[in-house]
């Protein structure tokens, strides 16, 4: 699984069939869904400088006239380098457990359009993602190559229909006011220098076919600049109901510069024999 590529699990939903009556967040968080008993749907749009607080998947706890609130949004800079190292650990109950370590690399020229993934599985490259315009018909491109035991095994091409950055799925992510990671990690204390904040996105379960997926981004905020670096991922996934597969990922963040990589890591190869950086 991709860094650049973890997109929201869950689908617009325009109608009330098979969930409880209540209020739900639409699937932008821009205003809310009230499903009654008899599974009729009626909208209503927050105002613009607030959002749906009950986050995707979820029927919301707070009184209606506390749904829209006030809200805060992550941004990172067009251009940056960060790596990730760190482990996932996958269980299924009563059949087995495992552990493995896992590393992301990545690039981003965002004005240029430029991003470059390098995926990393028990120390050897997985897959290489490329984004990057033709040099012919300068039409936008990911280029994908997939690799087993550091030898590549296949190769694609897929027009991209928009450049999404490396930040844009953090958008939705809420600033946490109870957080539920930092206290259980002493490597999260703060320093006369910086504190942390907890960034969470929570996708609820609804239907028994359905995932239900916390994510936790845990940044650095220098006290004297307002500047902000993530340091810590987590993502933990529960299964279906009939799949009951929980999977948690940790990642460390070992690389972090706000700099732009050059259009050298950005080549768009000519064939799926060219290699990518």
């Amino acid at each position: 699984m991709g860094l650049r590529r973890i997109k929201l699990e869950e689908k617009a939903r325009n109608i009330c069939d098979g969930i409880p009556s209540g209020f739900y967040c639409t699937n932008d968080l821009t205003g809310y869904h009230y499903c009654d008993d008899n599974s009729v749907m009626t909208t209503k749009q927050c105002g613009s400088t607030t959002r749906c607080s009950c986050q995707f998947n979820m029927i919301c706890k707070a009184e209606e006239k506390n749904i829209c609130t006030e809200y805060s949004t992550l941004h990172f800079t067009p251009n940056l380098i960060i790596g990730y190292v760190g482990t996932r650990y996958i269980e299924v109950p009563h059949e087995y457990n495992m552990t493995n370590n896992i590393a992301y690399l990545i690039r981003q020229d965002a004005l240029d359009e430029h991003y470059y993934q390098r995926n990393f599985f028990e120390n050897k490259v997985q897959e290489i993602s490329l984004i990057a315009r033709d040099p012919k018909d300068k039409t936008l491109y990911e280029y994908i190559r997939y690799y087993q035991n550091s030898a590549q095994v296949s190769c694609e091409k897929l027009a991209a229909q928009n450049f999404v950055t490396f930040g844009d799925h953090y958008k939705y992510y809420s600033l946490s006011k109870h957080p539920e990671i930092i206290p259980t990690d002493f490597r999260f204390a703060n320093s006369p220098f910086s504190y942390k904040e907890e960034w969470t996105l929570k996708i609820g379960r609804l239907f028994p076919h359905q995932q239900s997926v916390h994510r936790y981004l845990i940044i650095d905020v220098e006290k004297h600049t307002g500047i902000r670096k993530p340091v810590y991922f987590v993502e933990r996934t529960y299964g279906s109901t009939s799949e009951e597969i929980f999977t948690e990922t940790k990642l460390q963040v070992s690389i972090y510069s706000e700099t732009a990589s050059g259009s050298a890591w950005f080549r768009a190869p000519h064939s799926c024999e060219e290699p990518i950086f």
